[in-house]
């Protein structure tokens, strides 16, 4: 249904505006392109337009499997980075995402496309992509030091080693870095890469975007509608605010500074007037555009507010039916990650996701917090620690579930001094132990962010928190909290006991056991919850930062209760393959309680209320814009049963692992 209501078909609704430079009948439109998208130029709008005309004129797509990168800032990676669609061995549009160019590499993928790119001024684009990244907060993250913008260009041999590498990929000649021109080339190699770019079909200029829009039209033989846009990351961003205007002495040094990208500018620059010169009608062509996308942003402004995920589920059907003006709005304003999730639908890519650039994490921390079903997880780690030659930290005490209790800041001394060559990992003896653990998961700490970065460093932290019913549940019942109940409390203590008077029923118990019983998952996190700061609003606001803490690439916090969705959100967010998250499991505990007995842990567990609520809201918030979410979930229910019964056959013949072994073999 999809595929029929958008391929194939003009997806803009034309507006009332004349044509205006029609292009000859004999015409064919050109749909073979490789559009190298370059950073802060104004590039999301030209893939929006790219993807249409992808859409429109039945053309296949090189997609990101991150949806968000072709391998940048890496040439090499450019050939793992993206889903192999059914039946396709080469394409016809390259154009969905950031990449460095490499010829060689995209002529395989996209064999005879029309070249294009966009360039935009240096100043303007240093200025503006410096306030977009926060440079300066990164520059004082890594140095504790605090810099202007102006100190910068002013002294950047001095500035740019303090700062992060994206930074400099992203401001220092980062169009010509986008090119595949490397940060230390010299002036000749630029000028290389000019000359072979002249043979380019279109360098467009992003302060000249309309005129450049129509140049490619009629290069491309498309029409005015496939080249009509409505102007993505202008609204949110503040750009069309009226800016000052930047010093010419600020001007002149970063273009001194950005030597390169000033020579592709400014031969581009004036390339593009060149070849407008030789038009015909040409300003009355860029009028009819101007007119339809005035038109465009009026009849689609209601929905500007919306994100690219929105925009795609209305285009899926999630929202009803939509007439053709509606469905060419929310194209337009489908940003490149929402498109290109949606183009995953349109060719039938298969379900397996992945958040990375097809790259299996290989440095990881997970927090497991007591009673929170975290085990299953960290045997599933322990598994791919092991199958991929990684570095553990193992806790040093013997038999121990946890490295050290509560005190985070001794976490690095509890770990065990294991040689490498016990675990066959890759690199051993070859100074690896100097550079840190891949994998802290084995055992229970509390958390403390910086210290855990100090043991593997430069890893995404996964966490997983639960309904604090069902955990309190789990540690009531749980062998080791017994013993301290038999030993501490009077045996014959009920649970009800407790909830009608915690602080009489407790306090025969250690400060660290009664840390567990309530709140004991914003104590595993880090917060000592007080009975002073033990407030809704308190609650909330560590939970709120709990969230920020773990969100984006470096961070994702699972959810116990729906393990299932937990663990395909996991293994995308990983980027592992499919067979290793497809493990029996154990199901929560069978205890009841009233409404009433429930309603008290909830008041009693203020803390670990508000996380597992902010939690979970968020975890669902982020499952409702995954793509092929049902599907992923069949295929693991479907492995776990396959799973469980080798597992069950293993047992029956007598557990050895002799007979797993045959039961593998076979």
């Amino acid at each position: 249904r999809l595929q029929k209501t958008l391929v194939g078909r003009q997806v803009i609704v034309p507006d009332a505006a004349p044509a205006g430079g029609i292009t000859p009948a004999a015409c064919v439109p050109r749909v073979k392109l490789v559009y190298l998208k370059t950073h802060k130029t104004g590039s999301s709008t030209l893939t929006n337009i790219f993807h249409r005309v992808a859409l429109t004129y039945n053309a296949s797509v090189v997609l990101p499997k991150s949806n968000l990168f072709l391998g940048w800032p890496s040439k090499a990676r450019i050939d793992d980075s993206y889903v192999h669609v059914p039946g396709k061995a080469a394409y016809d549009i390259f154009c969905s995402a950031h990449a460095r160019y490499d010829h060689d590499r995209i002529a395989q993928i996209v064999p005879g496309g029309e070249h294009v790119t966009v360039l935009r001024d240096p100043a303007k684009h240093f200025v503006s992509s410096w306030n977009y990244w926060g440079t300066a907060n990164h520059i004082q993250q890594v140095s504790g030091m605090t810099v202007t913008m102006e100190q910068v260009i002013d002294d950047p041999d001095t500035w740019w080693p303090r700062a992060m590498r994206s930074d400099r990929d992203l401001l220092l000649n980062s169009q010509a870095f986008d090119l595949g021109i490397d940060h230390d080339a010299a002036r000749s190699a630029v000028t290389a890469t000019i000359a072979a770019m002249d043979e380019w079909t279109l360098v467009l200029i992003t302060e000249y975007m309309d005129e450049s829009l129509v140049l490619l039209k009629r290069k491309m033989c498309w029409s005015l509608d496939d080249v009509a846009y409505f102007a993505l990351k202008v609204q949110s961003s503040g750009l069309t605010r009226k800016k000052r205007a930047i010093p010419a002495e600020t001007v002149a040094k970063i273009r001194k500074m950005n030597w390169a990208d000033a020579m592709l500018y400014d031969h581009f620059n004036a390339s593009l007037w060149r070849q407008i010169a030789l038009e015909s009608d040409f300003a009355a062509e860029v009028a009819v555009l101007v007119a339809k996308k005035a038109a465009i942003a009026d009849r689609c402004r209601q929905w500007a507010d919306l994100s690219e995920d929105d925009h795609r589920l209305h285009l899926l059907g999630e929202s009803g039916d939509l007439t053709p003006a509606e469905r060419g709005c929310h194209l337009q304003q489908l940003d490149s990650g929402g498109f290109v999730k949606l183009l995953k639908v349109v060719h039938g890519v298969p379900p397996l996701e992945c958040h990375r650039q097809g790259r299996p994490v290989k440095a990881f921390v997970f927090h497991p917090i007591a009673h929170n079903h975290a085990d299953p997880i960290v045997t599933m780690m322990h598994r791919y620690t092991l199958a991929n030659g990684l570095r553990p930290a193992l806790p040093l005490r013997k038999a121990s579930d946890t490295y050290v209790w509560p005190d985070a800041a001794k976490l690095p001394q509890s770990i065990a001094n294991i040689p490498d060559e016990l675990f066959h990992i890759k690199g051993a003896g070859t100074g690896r132990r100097d550079r840190g653990f891949d994998v802290l998961t084995s055992a229970t700490y509390r958390y403390d962010r910086k210290v855990v970065g100090a043991v593997v460093a430069g890893a995404p932290h996964v966490s997983m928190v639960r309904d604090p019913v069902r955990r309190l549940l789990d540690l009531w019942e749980s062998p080791e909290f017994g013993v301290h109940r038999q030993s501490d409390l009077d045996p014959t203590v009920t649970l009800d006991a407790i909830l009608k008077d915690p602080d009489v029923a407790l306090k025969k118990l250690s400060p660290l056991d009664r840390a567990l019983v309530f709140n004991g998952q914003a104590y595993a996190l880090g917060y000592d919850v007080t009975a002073e700061d033990a407030s809704a609003k308190g609650a909330e606001d560590f939970a709120e930062q709990l969230v920020m803490r773990f969100s984006g690439i470096n961070g994702l916090l699972l959810v116990a209760d729906h393990m299932d969705e937990s663990l395909v959100l996991l293994r995308r967010f990983m980027c592992w393959p499919m067979d290793s998250i497809g493990f029996p499991f154990v199901g929560d505990t069978d205890m009841e309680l009233s409404e009433t007995e429930q309603i008290r842990i909830r008041e009693l567990s203020v803390y670990d209320q508000a996380i597992f609520d902010r939690v979970n809201a968020s975890f669902w918030h982020r499952l409702e814009y995954e793509l092929s979410l049902k599907p992923e979930l069949g295929m693991l229910r479907g492995l776990r049963r396959e799973k469980m019964d080798v597992c069950s056959a293993a047992w029956a013949s007598g557990g050895t692992i002799e007979a797993l072994d045959r039961l593998k073999t076979a």
